[in-house]
C-alpha cells in the first residue's frame, strides 16, 4: 500500500544514515518460478544450473500479506517465466486486493486470450513484454525457442483486450539492447504504437556474466555513495522463500544481477518481515555501504548501478515506489529528449 510515513521514515533511515531501519521496504521482487520456456541469449539462466521450482501459493500469500502496510509494488519476475505458474492470476489478485500494485515481466509467448483476461481481471499494474527485434530474424535468434509471430499475435491481443477494459493495465515492450537488434530500435517503436500499448521501452544489456560483457575490475568502477536499494528494495525473494544478497537490485532500472549462490536467508519466516529486514545479515550489509566497503557486499564492488549522491537521491523517497517505477519508460524517453541522451533512440 502507498504509506507516505514510512516512505519518509526510510528516507531519514537512509539520509541518517542508519544500517538499522525505523522504515520498511518499499518494494520486492518475488520469483514466482524458476522455470522458464526459452534459452535466450541475455539470460544467464543456463549458467546458474538452478533446480526447477514452483513457489507455494501459501508461502506467497503469507510473504505479501504481512508486508501489506508498507509493500508498494512486488515485481514478479527472477530466474524464470512467470506465467508458467499456473496460480499466476491468483498471486497478482493477492496483491490487489491487499492494495499492492504488481509488475509482470513476460517473453509473452504463453500469453494466452484466457491468461490475458485472468491477468487483466487479477488488475495486474503492468505487464512488461519482451521483444528483441522488428524481425522475425533477428527476435528468434535471440529469443531461442519462441516463435515470433506467434509473440506478435499474442500482443496484439493482449493490447486489444487491454484497450477493451480501458487501459487499466500498464502494457510496455522492452527491448534489450543487444549488438545484434540495436539497428531496429526505431522500427520496433513504431511497429508497436497501436492502442493498448503505454509504449517501448529500451533497456541496456545487464549481463555481468556474458561472456561480451567481463566484469570490470573494481578500480575502474566510480562506486561511491551506498546504494539506494539496500534501503528502498526490492528484496529478492526465489521460488524456495530465501532471500537472496545480490538481489536489491534485480529491477528493471539497476545493474546487479542476483547472485543465486549467495543465500542471505534460508526459508524467508513467515510473517517476521522486521526480523529479515533488520537482522543482522542486512544491518551488515547496509553498515558496507555506509563505510564504502562495497568489496564485503560482493558484486556490489563491481557493479555499475552506483547511485546518485545522498544530496539527490533522497528525492527518490518522496512519490510513490509503485508510481515512480512504473512510469520508468516515460521517465527514460523524456530524459532522453530534454538531455539529448541516445539521440537515436525513440
Amino acid at each position: 500500500m502507498n504509506n507516505p510515513l514510512n516512505r519518509f521514515r526510510l528516507m531519514l533511515d537512509y539520509l541518517a544514515p542508519r544500517a538499522r531501519c525505523r522504515g520498511m521496504p518499499l518494494c520486492c521482487s518475488i520469483e514466482v518460478t524458476s522455470r522458464c520456456n526459452l534459452n535466450c541469449t541475455m539470460c544467464d539462466r543456463a549458467k546458474l544450473n538452478r533446480p526447477n521450482r514452483d513457489m507455494d501459493r501459501n508461502l506467497f500469500n503469507d510473504i505479501v500479506d504481512d508486508g501489506r502496510e508498507f509493500l508498494e509494488l512486488v515485481y514478479l519476475n527472477g530466474g524464470g517465466e512467470s506465467t508458467l505458474h499456473p496460480e499466476l492470476p491468483a498471486f497478482i489478485e493477492r496483491c490487489t486486493r491487499n492494495g499492492i500494485k504488481t509488475q509482470l515481466p513476460t517473453n509473452g509467448t504463453l500469453l494466452t486470450r484466457d491468461l490475458i483476461n485472468d491477468l487483466l481481471g487479477a488488475r495486474v499494474s503492468q505487464i512488461l513484454v519482451g521483444m528483441e527485434g522488428a524481425t522475425r530474424e533477428t527476435y528468434e535468434r535471440v529469443r531461442k525457442g519462441a516463435s515470433y509471430d506467434q509473440v506478435c499475435e499474442n500482443l496484439r491481443t493482449l493490447a486489444e483486450l487491454n484497450h477493451e477494459t480501458g487501459n487499466r493495465t500498464s502494457v510496455v515492450v522492452q527491448m534489450v539492447m543487444l549488438g545484434e537488434n540495436r539497428h531496429e530500435a526505431n522500427a520496433l517503436a513504431a511497429q508497436w504504437r497501436i492502442p493498448g500499448l503505454d509504449g517501448v521501452r529500451f533497456k541496456r544489456d545487464e549481463r555481468p556474466m556474458a561472456e561480451n560483457l567481463p566484469p570490470k575490475p573494481a578500480s575502474s568502477v566510480p562506486r561511491r555513495y551506498r546504494c539506494l536499494f539496500a534501503w528502498q528494495g526490492p528484496l529478492w525473494i526465489n521460488a524456495a522463500g530465501d532471500l537472496i544478497r545480490h538481489g536489491f537490485g534485480h529491477s528493471d532500472d539497476a545493474l546487479c544481477r542476483p547472485a543465486y549462490d549467495e543465500t542471505l536467508c534460508e526459508g524467508f519466516p513467515l510473517r517476521d518481515w522486521q526480523r529479515i529486514f533488520n537482522g543482522p545479515e542486512m544491518i551488515s550489509f547496509r553498515q558496507n555501504h555506509i563505510d564504502g566497503k562495497f568489496a564485503a557486499c560482493g558484486v556490489c564492488e563491481t557493479c555499475e548501478a552506483y547511485g546518485p549522491p545522498p544530496q539527490t537521491a533522497w528525492m527518490t523517497f518522496l512519490p510513490g515506489q509503485a508510481w515512480l517505477k512504473l512510469s520508468m519508460h516515460r521517465i527514460e524517453r523524456y530524459t532522453r529528449r530534454i538531455t539529448f541522451l541516445q539521440s537515436s533512440l525513440p
